[in-house]
Order: C-alpha cells, then structure tokens, then sequence
C-alpha cells in the first residue's frame, strides 16, 4: 500500500503532471497556509503595492510638470487626477512616510501652478475643509472649481467688490459662495461661508462684513 494515499491531503503524490486533485482537497491545505505565513506575505503584498504606486505616481507627476509648462492643461489634469488617485492608494498601503510627503508636497506645487492657486501651502488644507461644500476632496478639482468662479463676476445675484490692495472678492448669493483673488488673478480663498463657522446671524451679514474691509 502506498502510504501517501493514506492522506487525503497530500497533493497527488507530489506529482500534480500525472495526477490531479479531483476532490479539491488542496484548497483547505492552501487556506492554512495562506493563514500560517500572513505575517510574511501581507508586508510583501503591501510594500510591493506601495511601490508600484509610488511609481505611478512619480511618472505622472513628471508628465503634468511638463504638460503644465506646454500650457496643455487638459493632458496635465489627466496626469494630476492619477496622481492623487495613486498616492491616495499609496498612502492606504503604507501610511504615508517621507517619500510619500514629498510626492504629495510636490503634487501640491504643481496643481497650484497650474489652477493658478496663490499659496500653495494653504491649498490642501483649503481643499480638506472645503472641498466637500463643493462634491470633491481633490485638490485639483477643487482648485479648478475656484478658478472657474472667478469667471461668474457680472451673473445674476453674484455681487463683487475690489479693495485698494488689488484684492477682488465675489459673493454669489443664491448659491452662497464665496471666493477671493489676488491682483494676479490667483485664488486666495473659495468656500461657501456658514454661520457656524463666522457666528454672524446670515451669511449675507458675513458678506458685508467682507466686502467692507477695503
């Protein structure tokens, strides 16, 4: 009698050409061990996503760069949209670490640079306490949302004001946002004021308070 047949887990006699595991009785074997060695392959798996996501990353942040400085800003918003997406899966996988700071840090420049945001250290807290009022948690959605309503000065129930400093500040009241822009044209701000947040009784009350510091 052939000994390995005595156990239905040995896996067709350690000849898997010639014969075959008809019953499926591998599969539990494969689950324990799968079980067993977690600690070992999970950090694999994890350090291996991260890299190949960190590289992704990288690569498109270098196209938007380059597309940025073209002036193909449609190509550019491509690459930029990958690039979060990625670093987003990046930093699920590995929590972050320097080199994941210094991708976002720079991924944060470049969307600055070419939705025409005035500081780019402000624009990813800018984004994360106000992007949602907006449908989005992309700094460069976000950003370009910004800019497109610098555009809406002259629509109806929109009101604006210039301040001596070159600073122009737009109200839309029936949609209730605001934004404010640099004598350059960049974004300082864009949020949809809530009382809540400036303890004034409406926000058309916040909006005059606004518009009157000249």
């Amino acid at each position: 009698m052939d000994p390995q047949a005595q156990n239905s887990y040995s896996y067709v006699n350690n000849n898997p050409l010639k014969y075959k595991d008809y019953n499926g009785e591998i599969l539990p074997l494969l689950a324990a061990y799968a079980v067993v060695y977690a600690p070992v392959w999970i950090p694999a798996v994890i350090t291996a996503t991260a890299a190949v996501t960190a590289t992704i990353a990288s690569y498109n942040l270098g196209q938007a760069i380059k597309n940025t400085a073209k002036g193909d800003y449609k190509a550019a918003d491509k690459n930029l949209n990958t690039v979060e997406g990625s670093l987003a899966v990046a930093g699920t996988v590995a929590s972050g670490g320097l080199a994941a700071d210094a991708a976002i840090n720079s991924y944060v420049k470049t969307t600055a640079q070419k939705n025409n945001w005035g500081k780019p250290e402000t624009l990813q807290d800018h984004t994360e306490r106000h992007g949602p009022d907006f449908g989005t948690k992309s700094i460069n959605k976000y950003s370009q949302k910004a800019q497109e309503f610098r555009t809406s000065i002259g629509n109806s129930g929109v009101e604006s004001v210039t301040t001596r400093s070159g600073v122009t500040k737009i109200y839309d009241i029936p949609n209730n946002i605001y934004g404010s822009y640099n004598r350059n044209g960049s974004t300082k701000t864009f949020m949809k004021p809530d009382p809540s947040y400036h303890g004034l009784p409406t926000n058309y009350d916040y909006w005059r308070s606004v518009k009157s510091r000249r």
